[in-house]
């Protein structure tokens, strides 16, 4: 092992101690203890530009800014940034991953040699609320709305992102002859200036016997553009404005976040 420019490595405007791992296998450098380095000794350093080439300075590693460059579309304030780069420095291809000091958010790309190279939104479990109730519930005729599945969990949303409803239930009507008429709504709370999803007609049952006393599955899905910022959970609502009795059981909800 031997060193190099204990004051300016030759050719370069930094400071380094230089060690040549050329000598045979396993040789390198060992420590039992803390590698100190970075801002505070934290092992995170400083670099504001996510798209920054590797002979310009980029290296793999962990890195923070409040000045966010060829980050995410919108970003400021503070951002975490972990960056892999390729051996070749001459060019620009890294697998990188950021996110906001403030949300749940993870971004990721691979900059293909492209330093504005736009980034997706990786998808979690923080994105997706479910909600469920097995069973039968029985219920008189012209009756008050009723929760089909009761709250899902919070999910964390933002303005313009689209969510998507997923939900299917069983259902039948058990007394009575003439038609009766079925509307739902989704309900959210925890966004101010509203909590409710349109209500729509789903199911008038034809009077044959196989459509009015049997069991039939009904599967629905629709989407929502957000206009609002927070945390929001959703539930199910029906209700039947006819004059049969009814049952409802196997009452599904699945909400996805893009």
């Amino acid at each position: 092992m031997s060193y190099s420019g204990l004051g300016l490595l030759p050719g370069t405007s930094y400071r380094r101690i230089r060690f040549f791992d050329n000598q045979g296998l396993g040789l390198g450098i060992e420590t039992s203890g803390n590698l100190w380095f970075g801002n505070a000794n934290s092992r995170t350093q400083t670099r504001d530009n996510a798209g920054l080439q590797g002979n310009a300075g980029a290296q793999s590693g962990f890195y923070e800014t409040s000045n966010p460059s060829n980050f995410p579309s919108g970003a400021s304030s503070w951002w975490h940034l972990i960056d892999s780069r390729h051996s070749n420095s001459g060019n620009n291809y890294a697998m990188q991953f950021s996110g906001s000091f403030f949300d749940q958010d993870l971004y990721s790309r691979k900059t293909n040699n492209n330093a504005s190279q736009s980034w997706a939104r990786v998808q979690t479990s923080r994105d997706i609320a479910t909600a469920k109730i097995w069973g039968t519930n029985s219920y008189n005729n012209n009756d008050d709305w009723r929760d089909a599945t009761g709250w899902t969990n919070y999910i964390d949303v933002k303005v313009g992102d689209i969510l998507k409803f997923d939900y299917s239930f069983v259902a039948r009507l058990t007394q009575g002859s003439d038609n009766d008429d079925f509307y739902y709504y989704i309900e959210f709370d925890g966004c101010v200036g509203g909590n409710q999803l349109g209500t729509s007609t789903w199911l008038r049952p034809a009077e044959r016997s196989q459509e009015h006393d049997n069991n039939r599955p009904y599967t629905f899905v629709n989407f929502w553009n957000s206009n609002c910022n927070g945390q929001l959970r959703f539930r199910l609502w029906v209700q039947n404005e006819g004059d049969d009795n009814w049952e409802m059981h196997n009452r599904v909800l699945v909400v996805t976040r893009y």
